[in-house]
């Protein structure tokens, strides 16, 4: 026996059917506040309403948001900043906890980090206009810029040339033979170097620019070796007061911010040794003496350590867990908190608190 329905429920505006051979379920909607629906096509369509700080376009029917500044918050033009808890900037007076930490830029130790940040300019110069001698010349036998296991100077220098860092787009030449490029001519040898005496009039605003052929990542950079003349102790002081700075040429044309510095050096040295964080990538091992196939050692080198994230942390971090690939935790040059110290080491952390050491004896839990 066969059971035919034609109508199950029906009221108000809602009707519902089955059909009696198929048994398909049918039903016609109404349409009702906003809500339109074609006779012929049967298609819904709503028509939204504006409301406080909400804007439809009477035509393309987009929808956007007027935001309203408030408590701590500031929009200006469209951006949206922070104007309380310790201000824009994170520093020492702020206690800063997160999960995650998204951002365009990174700045590190004088170095800006991110995916994409790059450089193809380099200038060795005197920033705070010191040397180790009379002579403000920039005088230096060879200059090294590892990445991916090798030095990639002698192949890739559009070009080089001293000029004035007020004026820094003007060559102003060379003393005699020793040209610019001799700084990367892989001669690390007192007869070949690079010498801006007699046409620097003596300005500690001197300054050598190295223009790179192509962009390279600072991620990738492993580490700067730069050789000092040697030959006499006055050449040697010449060394004393400088630095390197690191530019995107093509986003900073004008060269005024850096985005890696190097400090200024401070001691008279035949080998300075500036190690980048991708320096753990390195495969070609370190020399003891004068090479252009591999980095200078620590023995022969001054190392300056540009940390990747070493530290940088100053205030209050909290989080889950720290691990430390180290052994110690620096608080300052004369108190850190260690696993092992001078003659203090075994089951027992030590702490050093202005050169004196104390110690806290560990026993096992259980």
């Amino acid at each position: 026996m066969q059971v035919q329905y034609r109508v199950i429920y029906q009221q108000g505006q809602i009707s519902v059917r089955i059909d009696a051979s198929t048994k398909a379920i049918s039903c016609d909607l109404s349409a009702g506040t906003n809500i339109s629906i074609d006779g012929t096509t049967k298609a819904i369509s709503c028509d939204l309403s504006a409301g406080t700080n909400i804007s439809i376009d009477a035509s393309t029917k987009a929808i956007s948001c007027d935001l309203s500044a408030g408590t701590n918050i500031d929009i200006t033009n469209g951006v949206i900043s922070s104007t309380g808890g310790g201000g824009t900037t994170i520093d020492t007076t702020t206690d800063l906890e997160v999960k995650s930490l998204t951002a365009d830029d990174l700045i590190v130790n004088n170095i800006i980090y991110n995916n994409t940040t790059k450089f193809n300019t380099i200038v060795l110069r005197r920033p705070s206009g010191v040397s180790g001698d009379t002579l403000n010349s920039i005088n230096l036998i060879e200059f090294q810029v590892w990445v991916n296991s090798g030095n990639i100077l002698p192949t890739n220098v559009s070009s080089t040339f001293f000029s004035f860092w007020t004026n820094k787009d003007v060559d102003i030449g060379h003393n005699a033979a020793e040209e610019p490029e001799r700084i990367y001519d892989e001669i690390i040898d007192d007869t070949s170097v690079t010498n801006s005496f007699n046409v620097d009039n003596n300005s500690p605003d001197v300054a050598l620019i190295i223009n790179l052929n192509s962009l390279i990542n600072v991620s990738d950079l492993q580490s700067l070796i730069l050789n000092n003349r040697k030959t006499n102790q006055s050449r040697l002081n010449r060394g004393i007061g400088v630095g390197i700075e690191l530019y995107n040429r093509q986003e900073d044309p004008t060269l005024i911010n850096p985005i890696a510095t190097t400090e200024e050096t401070t001691t008279a040295e035949e080998v300075y040794r500036y190690e980048f964080p991708a320096i753990n990538t390195y495969v070609g091992g370190f020399s003891n003496t004068s090479s252009i196939t591999q980095i200078a050692s620590e023995t022969l080198a001054l190392k300056e350590v540009m940390s990747d994230l070493n530290d940088i942390i100053t205030g209050s971090l909290k989080c889950d867990t720290l691990t430390l690939t180290g052994t110690q935790i620096n608080f300052n040059n004369n108190s850190f908190i260690s696993n092992t110290a001078g003659s203090n080491s075994g089951n027992h952390l030590v702490i050093l608190i202005n050169g004196t050491e104390y110690k806290i004896n560990l026993l096992n839990a259980s």
